[in-house]
């Protein structure tokens, strides 16, 4: 037994209490160690469902990551390849160059389009029918004057179509140099809305 206040003693305070009182205490009691037990399942399957949504989520970053990097390396050798193009490299017959844009966008379906600007930002000829408006202002554009070399923009929207798109710009340089023209083909956004859509979660 065990002491009260005023000297009673444990006995006697369990003793005055009703049995239903009696039989609520003893049952909480007996549930203690029960309710602790599921409590600690609860827990863990909660943690175990935690570590697994984060490994696929981590699993779902490295993924969409590596086919960006390859859709990146894809566009950069079709662009190196194209630049050495005579329609191209002398666009003054924009019919053939228009023709050998839109076949190149239509053999590679992560391409929202491809167009070849002057070195003033104004537009020469493009894969679609209709010609983009000027980038001279554009900062992606502007880094290409300025480092004579392939660029790739943030994310933005095209003025053409309102896609979201990543801007791959390549100069063409004379002999001297100097930026003659730039070739940006637009990487599509919306595979990596259809890549989410495709993972199970």
């Amino acid at each position: 037994s065990f002491s009260l206040p005023g000297g009673s003693t444990g006995m006697t305070f369990l003793q005055r209490l009703g049995l239903r009182w009696r039989m609520f205490i003893f049952g909480a009691v007996a549930l203690l160690p029960i309710l602790g037990l599921m409590g600690y399942h609860a827990w863990e399957e909660a943690s175990t469902k935690i570590r697994q949504e984060r490994t696929a989520a981590g699993n779902l970053v490295a993924m969409v990551a590596a086919e960006q990097a390859l859709r990146f390396d894809l566009g950069r050798q079709l662009q190196a390849a194209l630049i050495l193009n005579p329609a191209l490299a002398d666009p003054r017959d924009r019919a053939a160059c228009h023709r050998v844009l839109e076949q190149a966008v239509a053999g590679g379906r992560y391409l929202s389009g491809m167009s070849l600007f002057s070195a003033s930002g104004e537009p020469v000829c493009a894969s679609a029918a209709k010609l983009p408006p000027t980038i001279a202002d554009r900062e992606y554009f502007k880094e290409v004057l300025r480092q004579k070399q392939y660029v790739v923009s943030d994310y933005l929207l095209s003025r053409q179509t309102g896609q979201a798109i990543v801007g791959l710009a390549t100069p063409l340089l004379d002999e001297a140099r100097n930026v003659r023209h730039v070739l940006v083909a637009g990487l599509d956004l919306l595979w990596l809305a259809r890549t989410l859509e495709k993972t199970p979660v």
